[in-house]
C-alpha cells in the first residue's frame, strides 16, 4: 500500500530563541570600524546568504507545485518535480563556513555594550534548519511523486505548498530582524551603510525585508516578538497537515484492503499527456534519488541553478535506488514482462545486470551492480505509479 515519509513538521521552530534580545543597549557614539565587527558581520552575512538560499529554494520548488496545480499536465508535472530535485540537492550541498569571530572579537564587542553571543550558536542552528528544509523536501518528495495522482491527497500537499510559503517568509524576516537588530547594537551609520549594500547583493530576499529606515533595538525585539507568535502558529499549521496526511493514508489502506477501488478512483487527478504509465518496482523508494537532466549539442549540461526559469522540459532522468539485490531486479523484469513489456536487450553478469526497454518513443534501462540500481529514462520519461494506484487503474 502506499508508502509514506510522514517527516518532522516542516521548518520546525528552529531560532525562536536566538534572537538576543537582553542584549545591553550600544554606546550611541558612532565606532570605529575594526576586525571584531568585521568578523562578526562577514559571519552574520555568511550565515544570512545560506539561509536565504535553502528558503528561496524551498519557495521555487513549491511554486513549480503551484504552476502544476494550476494546468495540470504531465509537462508542468515534469517541471515540477525537476525543480523539487535540483532544489533538494542544492539544500543538501549548503555548508556554513566557519566563523571569522573568536573569543576576543566577543569580548571586545560586549565591552562596548555589543552582544553577539548568539553568533556562538549559529553553526548548529544552521546544520537545524537544513535538516528540517530536507524534511520538508521529503514531504514534497510525498507530494509530487505520489499525492499528484488523487484529488484529496493533492489538496493537502497544496496546503502544505502555501505553508512553506509563508513559513519561508516568515524565517526570511526573522534573518531580516536579526540584521537589523546587529547593525543597530554596532551603531554606526557607515558600517550599515557599507553591510546592507553587500546584503543587496547577495541576500536580495532578505534584504528586501529590512526596515527602510532605522529602528532602535526596542522597535525591532517587540516586531520579532510579533513575528514569532505567527511562527508558531504557521508551524501548528504544519502539524495539522501532517495529521491530515495520516488520516487520509488511513482512509486509502481500509478503502484498499476492503477492496473498494470504484470509491478510490472516482478521486483520481486527471493529468492531460501523460506518456507510458508503468508501476514502481518494490524496491523502489521515492525518498531516494532524482536527477533530472538537460542536453545540449549531445552533452548533458550543467544542472540549471535553482530559481532559474526552465524553458523546457528535461530530456531524461536518472533514479538511484540502493541496498537492491539482482534477484530483485530480475523479478521486476518478469514483473513488467507479464504486463506486456518485455525487454528490449539484457546483459548478464555475476557482478552486473543491464535491462533495456523501449516503447512507444519512451526510452529507459535499468542498471544494477552491487547493491545499487539506477533507472536512466533517456527519452520520453515514462511515468511510474505507485503500485496500489497502478492495480486501480488496473481494475476499472
Amino acid at each position: 500500500m502506499k508508502k509514506r515519509f510522514l517527516a518532522a513538521v516542516l521548518l520546525i521552530t528552529l531560532l525562536l530563541t536566538s534572537l538576543p534580545l537582553s542584549a545591553v543597549t550600544a554606546d550611541s557614539a558612532s565606532e570605529e570600524e575594526d576586525p571584531a565587527v568585521i568578523h562578526v558581520l562577514n559571519d552574520l552575512i555568511n550565515y544570512i546568504y545560506q539561509c536565504e538560499c535553502i528558503y528561496e529554494d524551498l519557495e521555487w520548488a513549491a511554486d513549480s507545485f503551484s504552476r502544476y496545480d494550476g494546468e495540470r499536465t504531465w509537462e508542468n508535472l515534469q517541471f515540477a518535480r525537476a525543480s523539487f530535485a535540483i532544489a533538494r540537492l542544492d539544500i543538501s550541498k549548503r555548508d556554513l563556513a566557519e566563523l571569522e569571530m573568536q573569543l576576543e572579537d566577543e569580548i571586545e564587542l560586549m565591552e562596548r555594550g555589543v552582544d553577539v553571543s548568539f553568533m556562538e550558536r549559529v553553526k548548529a542552528d544552521f546544520e537545524a534548519e537544513k535538516t528540517a528544509a530536507l524534511n520538508t523536501c521529503a514531504n514534497l518528495c510525498v507530494g509530487i511523486m505520489e499525492d499528484v495522482f488523487v484529488a484529496s491527497d493533492w489538496e493537502i500537499s497544496m496546503e502544505h505548498v502555501g505553508n512553506i510559503h509563508e513559513t519561508a517568509i516568515c524565517y526570511e524576516q526573522y534573518l531580516a530582524n536579526t540584521a537589523d537588530w546587529v547593525l543597530a547594537s554596532i551603531n554606526d551609520a557607515a558600517v550599515t551603510e557599507r553591510f546592507n549594500s553587500v546584503m543587496a547583493n547577495y541576500c536580495p530576499a532578505v534584504h528586501a525585508l529590512q526596515s527602510k529606515t532605522p529602528k532602535t533595538k526596542d522597535e525591532i525585539e517587540k516586531e520579532t516578538d510579533e513575528l514569532l507568535d505567527k511562527l508558531k502558529g504557521l508551524i501548528v499549521e504544519g502539524s495539522n497537515v501532517v495529521g491530515a496526511r495520516q488520516h487520509r493514508l488511513n482512509v486509502l489502506t481500509d478503502l484498499y484492503e476492503k477492496n473498494q477501488f470504484d470509491t478510490i478512483a472516482q478521486d483520481i487527478v486527471q493529468i492531460s499527456g501523460l506518456p507510458l504509465i508503468l508501476f514502481c518496482p518494490d524496491w523502489f523508494d521515492e525518498g531516494e534519488s532524482y536527477f533530472y537532466y538537460w542536453r545540449e549539442n549531445g552533452e548533458v549540461a550543467k544542472t540549471p541553478v535553482p530559481g532559474t526559469v526552465l524553458a523546457r522540459i528535461p530530456d531524461g532522468c536518472k533514479i538511484t535506488s540502493s541496498g537492491v539485490t539482482k534477484d530483485e531486479v530480475k523479478q521486476y523484469q518478469a514483473e513488467l514482462e507479464a504486463a506486456g513489456l518485455p525487454c528490449l536487450d539484457c546483459t548478464e553478469t555475476e557482478e552486473e545486470l543491464t535491462l533495456l526497454y523501449e516503447y512507444e518513443g519512451s526510452v529507459f534501462a535499468v542498471f544494477w551492480e552491487e547493491g545499487m540500481v539506477n533507472i536512466l529514462m533517456s527519452e520520453n520519461p515514462v511515468c511510474l505509479l505507485p503500485r496500489w494506484l497502478y492495480s486501480i487503474l488496473l481494475s476499472l
